[in-house]
């Protein structure tokens, strides 16, 4: 759980989850930054993952927007323990990602964000492939988005072993998956800015 926002003279303010805490970093960009530890239990009563957005809310006022996370790839490969298949890590490390955020995938009929806390390390399901007889580990690469909130029982992922020509999987809660797309040039081609 990441928020990243900078502004037009050069700083930026990154707030991440770290065990029951929130750890902020900021300054001006490519230098030290300053670090201070935030814990929200004390100042809002809540979860650290529930309040980085309450956090951040006063920034805006001051010129301040999301921006793509640096070294997301890292972030995103680590909290999963798994290596992402080429195309797709290429679609992150070239922030590719950031100019498709919000918009709307036809196919699954919803929205999606690339930098959805499940894509950056909240996610916790095993899936059984029963046509295989194992179990088989998937990196959600999306939250699937409806009237700008995420499904909290659905995402959208790849498996890390399909490193040629990755798949698309629609993921549930379940442990039930199937097949969206399938490659991901398919998938990235069925997305389209939202009206």
């Amino acid at each position: 759980m990441i928020r990243y926002l900078v502004d037009g003279e050069g700083h930026f303010w990154k707030a991440s989850v770290v065990d029951d805490i929130v750890v902020v970093e900021h300054g001006k960009i490519g230098e030290e930054p300053t670090v201070d530890v935030v814990d929200t239990w004390e100042m809002f009563s809540t979860p650290p993952e529930y309040s980085l957005d309450q956090l951040a809310e006063e920034l805006f006022e001051h010129g301040y927007t999301y921006a793509p996370i640096p070294d997301v790839v890292k972030i995103i490969e680590e909290a999963h323990g798994a290596t992402l298949p080429g195309v797709v890590r290429a679609f992150f490390q070239d922030e590719t990602y950031w100019d498709y955020i919000g918009h709307t995938c036809a196919g699954m009929r919803c929205e999606v964000d690339f930098l959805d806390d499940s894509v950056l390390g909240n996610y916790m399901q095993e899936h059984y492939d029963s046509e295989r007889g194992e179990s088989r580990t998937f990196v959600p690469i999306s939250a699937v988005v409806y009237d700008g909130v995420p499904d909290e029982q659905q995402w959208i992922g790849v498996d890390p072993k399909e490193t040629d020509n990755p798949k698309v999987y629609a993921l549930y809660t379940s442990g039930e998956f199937e097949v969206a797309y399938e490659s991901f040039g398919e998938f990235i081609d069925d997305l389209s800015p939202a009206p």
